[in-house]
């Protein structure tokens, strides 16, 4: 299984594509995972300090990591790491590669770049999580949700070591990377469908946007172009 710890010992960077819908995760979701952590962290104390892995499941990638499922676990840990990181700092090595986002956005420049802001600025992230942002930004309502949800956990905790709890999460938060053979987007986006077929499907639009972009058989730069006119 893969950590954040593990992750952040390689320089891979992980991006999100163009069918695999925004970040979507509510406040209850995180707050639901949030607690459970601190309830693997606290029993981990009890039981001696030693640290069971905490599995949040499987992340499917193609072989140039390109994330097909598990993209909103991805994201969550990203958005925990950047509230953390405060407490442990070698989460920066999860957080980004080079000085870059470890996670990107196909031609979601505007999602690309808040996550820069936030890389970048603790300050920022702080006001976003206590809700103190001066909201020039009218967009990423979730990922700011969730970084309201992940200190608000935090903050109801007085007693928690964050140290020792960012810690934990760094080292324990643990998930299985799976990695599909090279295919074709049409395969691709048939394998996407049937991972979602149980859970919330895709919006009728979001299907022919995926389908109209399969059609332009040009360089991703061009294919981009047509994703931001859509």
């Amino acid at each position: 299984p893969h950590t954040p710890a593990s992750i952040a010992s390689n320089g891979t960077r992980y991006r999100t594509p163009l069918y695999q819908r925004l970040f979507a995760w509510d406040q209850e979701t995180v707050t639901g995972l949030m607690d459970d952590l601190v309830k693997s962290y606290e029993d981990s104390i009890g039981k001696g300090g030693a640290c069971p892995p905490y599995y949040i499941g499987l992340i499917t990638s193609t072989n140039n990591n390109e994330l097909v499922d598990g993209q909103q676990r991805f994201t969550v840990l990203m958005l925990i790491g950047l509230v953390l990181e405060e407490s442990f700092g070698q989460w920066r090595s999860f957080l980004e590669v080079d000085g870059s986002p470890r996670l990107y956005f196909e031609a979601r420049e505007d999602d690309n770049k808040y996550l820069e802001r936030l890389l970048k600025d603790s300050e920022l992230v702080k006001k976003v999580a206590s809700k103190q942002e001066d909201d020039k930004d009218k967009g990423h309502q979730k990922v700011k949700d969730a970084l309201v949800a992940i200190c608000e956990s935090l903050s109801k905790r007085p007693k928690l070591c964050l140290e020792g709890f960012s810690r934990y999460v760094y080292e324990n938060t643990s998930f299985f990377m799976s990695v599909l053979p090279y295919i074709d987007s049409r395969a691709l986006n048939s394998y996407f469908e049937s991972l979602n077929s149980t859970g919330k499907n895709l919006e009728d639009h979001e299907i022919l946007k995926v389908n109209l972009l399969m059609e332009i058989k040009r360089s991703d730069e061009i294919k981009n172009c047509y994703s931001l006119i859509w």
